[in-house]
């Protein structure tokens, strides 16, 4: 079974940097906010996307904002099975004089969930990976989720098993 991954990526940065960033991502997606192959070209074949991009799936329900003062580039989308994280490390390779935060989660949300964060500081162009404290409650916020719903669901779904 295909699973969906979130995808919130979060620049923070000069706001002529973030235009042009924002620009220069729009002119290669497209209709869509985002486009994995604007970034990292790739073609139809899902077993060459999966070694460029990290997922077979191109960027779904994506969305971009640029808010508080254009300091702020906030774009979401959903992958299948994986984050795309070479695109991730490749977008603050390139942009090393902004900061970079990268907050992913599965779908199937549960105490266990496979979620994380990527982080890069502003001059460095590293990605770094950090565990959230809860994964329980940093997934259900990556996916705009009430915690107290879901753990709803999670006992009902137990107690049908």
């Amino acid at each position: 079974m295909k699973r969906y991954v979130r995808n919130k990526m979060i620049f923070r940065g000069e706001p002529e940097t973030l235009r042009a960033l924002r620009d220069r991502i729009a002119k290669s997606a497209g209709d869509e906010a985002i486009s994995l192959a604007g970034i990292i070209p790739a073609g139809e074949d899902e077993e060459e996307r999966k070694a460029l991009w990290g997922t077979e799936s191109e960027a779904e329900e994506t969305d971009v904002i640029l808010y508080h003062d254009d300091t702020i580039l906030e774009y979401s989308f959903d992958t299948l099975m994986d984050p795309p994280e070479p695109v991730f490390r490749k977008l603050a390779a390139e942009v090393p004089e902004i900061r970079m935060t990268v907050n992913w989660a599965y779908e199937d949300i549960n105490p266990d969930s496979r979620c994380g964060i990527f982080e890069s500081e502003a001059g460095s162009g590293e990605l770094t990976a950090v565990e959230p404290d809860d994964l329980f409650e940093f997934a259900c916020d990556v996916w705009d989720r009430d915690p107290d719903e879901e753990r709803m669901e999670l006992e009902i779904n137990y107690m049908e098993e």
